[in-house]
């Protein structure tokens, strides 16, 4: 049975969700492991995870020049915003007689769609991995995860592809498509990726109508990769081979999950923790102290960093609050913006009540403005 391990959303992403993040350290290589993904803003690039010698290697396509290169498994630098994969599927793709699969006029996606028909498989998804050849080959490489800014960059554009924004490169025998960054022959690639039979999930493929396959590649040299635009009116297939399907039997989303823990008041101070109990790593996470539900006044931290199962114990002055003679409500938000999607929000908050004297008021006059 084979597991598919979705670390944010395709959907998510577009929308410019890119606080949640998966660390390569955390994805399982050995065997045979099909997947594709994005990376962070610190380091942009597409994902291409292929078979080497009983492990996978994951090659990320270079922004600026197309380029592959070989990321670390080990390193604790490299994480990404979105990433799938699969449980190790050895011994359990499927090969396909490409004998009996439509012509190569048909375009990649009609192909991949009778190999599936071939298999009569009830699974949603699956996991592709192939040989191709190409006449011509147009692909792109995310730069700054800029999808979110599509609609400033093209406001006045009717186009509904989110990849038109990003930067192409074009594969030929001779340059002949002046619109992208021509990047010589490149004919023959490895290519690995997915299949949705409901794209509109958004899980594995951009949520399109007909947008069922997205896949990566990395030309078989290892000099190129990043996403393959198979529909492409400027990509021409000769031929293919070794064309593997791996039925998804499972599949598991992962999100993060802020929680504000332990609110107490101790020595005129306010004592919390923000913990990540979800399965991914955070960035920016914005934290809100609001005093009787004004968010007006409210105090605002931000972590930068906190990693899935670890927690960050903080505390702010109660001096420093907008407080008011008398009972004042203190409540502690994380994500208050949500920015950050999460599996449940309902932990989010905590409150807590406290009781302030005339005395410590006059001790600090300039904190109880009322709001």
């Amino acid at each position: 049975m084979l597991k598919l391990t979705v670390a944010n959303t395709i959907t998510a992403l577009i929308q410019g969700d890119i606080s949640e993040h998966y660390p390569i350290r955390q994805i399982p290589l050995q065997g045979e492991v099909i997947g594709l993904g994005t990376t962070t803003e610190i380091d942009n690039g597409e994902l291409c995870f292929l078979p080497e010698g009983g492990t996978t290697a994951i090659y990320k396509g270079d922004p600026e020049a197309g380029a592959a290169i070989l990321q670390d498994p080990r390193s604790e630098l490299i994480h990404f915003p979105y990433v799938c994969f699969t449980s190790n599927g050895s011994g359990l793709g499927i090969p396909i007689d490409t004998a009996q699969l439509p012509s190569v006029e048909a375009g990649l996606q009609a192909i991949i769609a009778a190999a599936i028909a071939q298999i009569d498989s009830p699974a949603d998804y699956f996991g592709v991995r192939l040989q191709a050849h190409w006449h011509t080959l147009v692909v792109t490489v995310a730069a700054k995860l800029c999808l979110w800014q599509r609609r400033r960059l093209v406001r006045d554009s009717q186009e509904d592809n989110v990849y038109e924004s990003l930067k192409h490169f074009y594969f030929a025998d001779q340059a002949g498509d002046p619109l992208h960054h021509f990047l010589g022959p490149a004919p023959i690639w490895n290519l690995s990726g997915f299949y949705a039979r409901h794209p509109e999930t958004g899980l594995v493929t951009v949520p399109r109508v007909n947008a069922h396959l997205h896949i990566h590649g990395c030309s078989s040299d290892l000099r190129f990769a990043g996403h393959v635009h198979h529909e492409h009116p400027n990509t021409q297939l000769v031929s293919f081979k070794e064309l593997i399907l791996y039925p998804i039997s499972t599949v598991e989303v992962l999100k993060a999950d802020l929680a504000i823990e332990n609110l107490r008041i101790e020595s005129d101070w306010l004592h919390f923790s923000v913990m990540n109990q979800g399965r991914m790593d955070v960035s920016n996470a914005d934290v809100a102290i609001v005093v009787n539900n004004s968010y007006r006044g409210h105090r605002a931290l931000r972590l930068p960093w906190l990693a899935q199962g670890n927690r960050e114990d903080l505390a702010y002055p109660i001096a420093k609050l907008p407080l008011r003679p008398g009972e004042n409500f203190i409540e502690v938000i994380a994500n208050p913006d949500q920015t950050i999607l999460e599996d449940d929000r309902n932990d989010n908050r905590a409150g807590i009540t406290t009781f302030l004297s005339r005395n410590f008021t006059q001790l600090c006059p300039e904190n109880f403005e009322d709001l």
